[in-house]
């Protein structure tokens, strides 16, 4: 979403995409999501944000999670102990919270329209969002809500129910929910945090139509908001795609996390703002992650040596501590806990890593070791870590995948009712107050186990150093330099090597306890020992003064006309030129499970990755297959569909004619439920998934019904994106373009001092005209055909602005926003200058140029 005075506009875009032989439907309303995956908009990769195993983006609508926060561990208090026989397991499912206390499942709220519940760090209450009555009334009159949904800050006690519930936050006395942006009212809010006491709420919340982000302070006791911070920086967002910030209430103020793109580089980047609580002045503000480097994977509070800081976990293995108000980064010198916080000493822990599978896919898994500290278990959890808690006594997990597990004492049972989730991101649960901690007392941490209490494990990356060489960081993370060839306290951090540094092997390799080799290097006067990688990823590499071509080293899957797909999980960036640099521009994405048509491909970028020139609904550009031995795309091989076109979230329609049968699984040999008419209107839940028959299936709820009904057969669609048309309204008036149009074709034009122009894909503004970037104030671009008026009464010209093309308006009711490059009249057009003043500049290869 964008607010640009030049007609970057500021409006959502609504969503548009049988088998043939039945209430107001429910819309997944996708948390507000980033837990430091969710919404990595960039290629992924080690040197690029990280995909994880999650499956939680949607193709039309977007919105990030705020990731509750988890304060710092806190000491056995009576009021907590005295909270702990009566803690019951809450959680969400079909979009209502549920309890269950060991024996008994209790459905809390029958609203349908929640979201995951968040629980203070007493244990005393939950907070959770919710879809506000506008957003309902709206659906049922048949009008989409994708994109902006207005919702509302519900606080309830678990013991008691709703007979406790209160509203911390509602829509204002005036609030509309309209197809029309501008006559819209209403008040969208993200995932609340409590603060470390659990007497104050906090969230972000995005206000229409002035268009503005907000961080918002709740008061329990009072029980009153007030606006803490009102002007956040604004996030990325495209259309469909409306953002909010991550909120998280450590110790040091509240943390508010944005992403946004880097003009100069074009790359995503995370940073981190500091608030103080009280008085809302900023504290700090910091990058803490690029798609230039590597993206965290998992991202969360850590108390460390009773210091609480910011805990970073990479992909490729390398993990940091920052603390919020210096910003100072420290290695993490052990693998991070997740804890009950009654009973921090004796309690079963959660540890979560990164992994390739058996189809070089990046996946999470999550280990579980028992209270004695001297056995583990591996999960068949892949999840998130709302999706896992603690019990309140520390002797059992709970994680919600398939259905709700409970493992204790390396048993693993299932909570009656809640079998056959089929959309886990939907879900999410609240056991205990848990926190996150890094131990230096666990077995083995002081020889180097990295926390997680086993034993030495083997060596199989490949050693490529050799002693007496150079050797480099690959670019991005830096890489420490320890007093010894393993992590632990006994081999303390005694220097760094950024990325792109380069040093001198000694000796080695040596095979630590965690399965890294590592080399005594020479780096700026610092002798320590280094690592050369882990799972799979190196992290250094041989130095050459002159480096050999680059080589793309992963298999292509892909093949040109074919159908492919965004592995779940994060999604890929399209951009317009088969690499990554400032000259190639983002102009789409696609969301994990995205499909797309290949249209060419491969290109073995510079970067050593395969890039393929792809449509993805109509954005036509370069995203990349993959990195490093890790997929991000593969072929979609459902035999007998046709391209996929819906997508989680989205409503669609069965196509005139006959109904589309409605199963209760994935394939004709599953029972007929119910049926579809033609023409008949629903939500897509989840999918798709293949069926036996070679169809695509989509879960969907039409009415009151939830079941699977498939998309097509061969080239024939069944189901079609379901295009909302507001009520019919009088043909206006032609409308007349002014000011009278001054730019010529052939003629340089220059952007007037002051806001910048939008430059779109098409000449007009809508859903159906991409914003494709902004010329700057003073960008100077060269005028290619033109101009078109619009029916807003605005001139378009197409332009080429530093190798982009397309439609930018000159200016809207007598105003000018656009002009002729002063000096370059007719019969006198020059080349468009890529130079800047103070700026180093070459002459390109070929005759030389004369001074």
């Amino acid at each position: 979403m964008g607010h640009h005075r030049r007609a970057g506009d500021f409006y959502v875009f609504f969503a548009t995409g049988s088998e043939q032989p039945a209430v107001i439907p429910r819309i997944i309303r996708w948390e507000h999501f980033y837990q430091g995956q969710a919404l990595r908009y960039a290629e992924r990769g080690t040197n690029e944000m990280q995909r994880s195993k999650q499956w939680i983006t949607l193709s039309v609508v977007l919105v990030m999670v705020a990731v509750s926060a988890a304060a710092p561990v806190i000491n056995q208090s009576g009021t907590a102990l005295a909270r702990q026989t009566d803690q019951p397991l809450v959680f969400l499912k079909d979009g209502d919270i549920w309890s269950w206390n060991g024996s008994a499942v209790t459905r809390l709220t029958t609203w349908g329209y929640n979201e995951r519940p968040i629980l203070s760090p007493t244990g005393q209450w939950i907070a959770y969002n919710s879809w506000a009555q506008i957003t309902i009334d709206a659906v049922s009159a048949g009008q989409p809500v994708m994109g902006f949904i207005p919702s509302n800050i519900w606080v309830m006690d678990p013991r008691t129910g709703t007979s406790s519930a209160f509203r911390a936050a509602d829509q204002p006395a005036n609030a509309v929910l309209n197809g029309d942006i501008a006559q819209t009212r209403a008040v969208m809010r993200g995932t609340p945090t409590w603060s470390p006491g659990g007497d104050q709420l906090a969230w972000v919340e995005l206000a229409v139509p002035e268009s503005f982000y907000q961080l918002v302070v709740f008061d329990m006791s009072s029980r009153t908001s007030r606006v803490l911070v009102s002007g956040l920086p604004s996030p990325f967002a495209d259309g469909g795609f409306i953002p909010v910030h991550d909120v998280i209430w450590s110790a040091k103020g509240i943390i508010v996390v944005n992403l946004a793109v880097n003009s100069a580089t074009s790359d995503f980047e995370e940073t981190l703002y500091l608030y103080d609580p009280a008085s809302g002045a900023q504290i700090s503000v910091g990058q803490i992650g690029s798609s230039a480097t590597e993206f965290p994977f998992q991202r969360e509070l850590v108390m460390y040596n009773n210091t609480e800081y910011f805990g970073v976990l990479y992909p490729s293995g390398k993990r940091f501590l920052i603390e919020p108000a210096s910003l100072q980064q420290q290695d993490m010198p052990a693998l991070p806990e997740l804890i009950s916080r009654f009973v921090p000493d004796n309690s079963a822990t959660a540890f979560v890593g990164a992994s390739i599978d058996a189809n070089s896919n990046l996946t999470k898994t999550w280990t579980v070791v028992y209270p004695n500290r001297t056995q583990d278990d591996l999960l068949n959890f892949t999840g998130e870590d709302w999706n896992i808690g603690v019990a309140p006594d520390g002797r059992a997990v709970a994680y919600f995948s398939d259905a709700l597990h409970i493992w204790r004492d390396g048993q693993i049972s299932t909570v009656p009712g809640t079998e056959g989730v089929a959309s886990p991101w939907d879900v999410g649960l609240a056991w205990s107050p848990t926190g996150w901690r890094v131990r230096t007392d666990w077995p083995g941490t002081g020889s180097g186990s990295g926390g997680s209490g086993g034993g030495a494990v083997a060596c199989t990356l490949a050693p490529r150093l050799s002693i007496g060489a150079s050797g480099q960081v690959l670019p991005g993370l830096p890489n420490v330099i320890r007093s010894q060839p393993r992590r632990g306290t006994d081999s303390p951090i005694i220097g760094e090597i950024p990325g792109g540094g380069v040093f001198t092997v000694l000796n080695g390799p040596q095979c630590g306890p965690e399965g890294r080799y590592w080399w005594q290097v020479t780096y700026q006067g610092i002798t320590g020992w280094t690592a050369e990688g882990q799972s799979g990823i190196y992290w250094l590499q041989p130095y050459q003064v002159s480096p050999p071509p680059v080589t793309c080293t992963l298999a292509p899957r892909l093949t040109v006309g074919s159908t492919a797909m965004v592995l779940p999980g994060l999604p890929n960036v399209i951009r317009t030129q088969p690499r990554r640099g400032a000259d190639s521009l983002i102009i789409g994405r696609i969301p994990g499970g995205g499909f797309f048509t290949v249209l060419s491909g491969p290109q073995c970028g510079p970067e050593g990755r395969y890039w393929y020139q792809v449509n993805y609904n109509g954005v036509v550009g370069y995203t990349a297959e993959g990195e490093r031995g890790t997929y991000w795309l593969a072929p979609f091989g459902c035999r007998a569909s046709p391209l996929p076109r819906l997508a989680p979230g989205m409503q669609a329609v069965v196509t005139p004619g006959a109904p589309n049968r409605l199963r209760s699984g994935p394939g004709t040999n599953y029972d007929t439920i119910g049926q579809i008419p033609g023409g008949g209107f629903f939500t897509v839940l989840s999918g798709p998934q293949c069926g036996p028959e070679g169809w695509s299936y989509w879960r969907v709820q039409y009415g009151n019904q939830v079941g699977w009904t498939a998309e097509g057969d061969g080239g024939t669609y069944w189901l079609e994106p379901y295009q909302w048309v507001p009520n019919p309204v009088p043909t206006p008036a032609p409308v007349t373009c002014s000011p009278t149009p001054r730019l010529q074709v052939g003629v340089a034009g220059r952007v007037l001092p002051g806001e910048p122009n939008a430059l779109r894909s098409q000449p007009r503004r809508g859903s159906d005209s991409a914003l494709l970037l902004n010329i700057p104030a003073g960008g100077i671009f060269g005028v290619e055909s033109g101009p078109v008026c619009d029916s807003e009464g605005i001139w378009w010209w197409r332009v080429d602005y530093q190798g982009v093309k397309g439609w930018t308006p000159e200016g809207q009711a007598g105003v000018y926003w656009a002009e002729p490059y002063p000096g370059d009249g007719p019969g006198t057009a020059c080349m468009i200058s890529n130079l800047a003043i103070g700026a180093t500049g070459y002459v390109v290869p070929g005759p030389a140029n004369v001074l």
